[in-house]
């Protein structure tokens, strides 16, 4: 299973992340990074664009100025990731068409009232789009442990 966590800031994904027995996916970006932040390997913008272009990266977004990407070699069974919406519906189609039905992808929300915004607004996601929405990550990791134990 892969299993895709999104929400907005400040709602725990990193937190459900760190709790599951799944092997975490960095992310890469071309934002600086915040202190003591080890979430993504950190590329500048040219850097970044050749890694895409040589099809290094999916999933790749423009959010708040910065591009994110998941390196493509780091996608596989046993592993989470935490992406936006864009991201997640990229990723997901990508596995598709490549892994068919041979990975299971889980998308999650995490809908929860955030504890810390960093000054931004929240992003509207549609619930629709997901495959388990949460309002709390103690609800999200209960679930999501029974689910994992199960596959």
């Amino acid at each position: 299973m892969l299993l895709i966590i999104c929400g907005n800031s400040g709602v725990g994904k990193t937190w459900l992340a760190n709790q599951l027995p799944l092997e975490r996916i960095t992310t890469t970006t071309t934002r600086e990074p915040r202190d003591r932040e080890t979430d993504y390997e950190y590329a500048n913008s040219d850097d970044f664009m050749a890694a895409s272009g040589r099809g290094e990266l999916v999933a790749c977004s423009y959010v708040f100025g910065n591009w994110y990407g998941v390196p493509y070699s780091e996608v596989g069974d046993g592993k989470s990731v935490i992406l936006d919406d864009i991201g997640m519906t990229v990723l997901r189609t990508s596995c598709l068409d490549v892994f068919g039905e041979d990975l299971e992808v889980v998308s999650v929300l995490l809908d929860c009232e955030s504890r810390d915004t960093r000054g931004r607004d929240d992003i509207p996601f549609s619930p629709c789009e997901f495959d388990y929405v949460f309002k709390s990550g103690e609800e999200a990791l209960e679930t999501l442990t029974a689910l994992i134990e199960e596959s």
